[in-house]
């Protein structure tokens, strides 16, 4: 079994545009004003937002 080393990232609360830059400055990737896109060789993640009802979001992730 191989080894993995944890990665700790912090993120400031807030909305999902937080959490896309966040991503984006530590592990690269594209980031829209409503998305995060990771696409390298065995890693993809595409994480979109919507808004709900006013400062209400809601986030979906699919990773593989």
């Amino acid at each position: 079994m191989s080894a993995t080393k944890a990665i700790h990232v912090h993120l400031q609360e807030g909305n999902a545009q937080h959490y896309f830059e966040v991503m984006k400055t530590n592990f690269g990737g594209t980031t829209t004003e409503n998305s995060y896109t990771l696409n390298t060789g065995p890693i993809r993640i595409n994480m979109s937002s919507y808004d709900i009802m006013g400062e209400l979001e809601m986030l979906i992730s699919e990773t593989t």
